[in-house]
């Protein structure tokens, strides 16, 4: 194979070797996804730093964001690397933005909308707009804002003047780690929601799989997480060379390779290479 020339495994093996040229090929394929959950999810933080910071402790400790992903595909991966972008994230913020909004406040609300429409609520408690739920999921903008309407006015129900007008927009961030610390033994692998989403799934585990979805917060949560992951990491643009290179230099990777951009071929992508 051509020096430079990265498939996933074998980007996974040479950055578990810490061979410097996997990880600048690493950096660059990622960074628009790190860059853009950093942005939205930790606002407060240094946007210049922040990304070298992650990239640091993702190679440190014998490569440990490799090392501790025991998957077998880049798309349960970007859900694996979503997972390190916030512990990094919540790590160097320190606290939690306050919410009146509970796990169980929120999944009782939830329970009275259809499976994907609960992941379109998911997302919408997240920040991202009707538009780019539109996007995300492929549900019409004005089913998306109704939905968000009717959820604002069940907690307002339950919690009084404390959701406050604008509760749609607050950072949930507790609420959702909460979600996230509520896995159980029966919980989908994260290679489930592969399935699931590219129809590899057989109609008799696909039922299995939408039966537990519908009853776990968890799982739902996480399953709206690979999608907003894989729907990024499709479509953000390669990131600039100039975006990159203070970041390859800051820590000490090769910069061969970024005239041509950060990301594989989309056919290669799609086939998972």
């Amino acid at each position: 194979m051509v020096e430079g020339v990265y498939s996933f495994h074998r980007m996974a093996e040479e950055c578990r070797a810490d061979r410097p040229q996997a990880w600048a090929h690493c950096v660059r394929l990622y960074f628009p996804l790190v860059h853009h959950l950093l942005l939205r999810y930790f606002p407060g933080l240094d946007p210049a730093a922040l990304p070298a910071q992650l990239f640091r402790a993702a190679r440190a400790e014998g490569a440990v964001l490799w090392r501790s992903y025991g998957g077998s595909g880049e798309k349960d991966f970007l859900l694996h690397l979503r997972d390190f972008v916030f512990e990094q994230g919540r790590a160097t913020r320190g606290g939690r933005p306050e919410t009146p909004v509970t796990s169980d406040g929120f999944w009782a609300v939830l329970g009275e909308f259809p499976p994907l429409q609960r992941e379109m609520l998911v997302l919408s408690f997240r920040g991202y707009t009707p538009e780019e739920i539109k996007d995300i999921m492929k549900f019409a903008p004005e089913s998306v804002q109704a939905g968000v309407e009717r959820v604002r006015e069940k907690l307002h129900a339950r919690l009084g003047e404390a959701i406050g007008p604008d509760i749609a927009t607050r950072d949930h961030d507790a609420l959702f780690e909460a979600f996230e610390q509520q896995r159980g033994k029966d919980c989908l692998e994260d290679k489930i929601y592969v399935r699931i989403a590219d129809g590899q799934a057989s109609w008799y585990d696909r039922q299995d799989y939408e039966r537990h979805l519908e009853g776990c917060a968890h799982c739902l949560n996480r399953f709206a997480s690979y999608r907003e992951a894989v729907y990024f990491f499709r479509t953000l643009p390669p990131a600039e060379a100039a975006e990159v290179a203070p970041l390859l230099r800051a820590l000490e990777l090769p910069q061969e390779g970024l005239a041509a951009g950060g990301k594989k071929p989309w056919w290669l992508r799609l086939l998972g290479g």
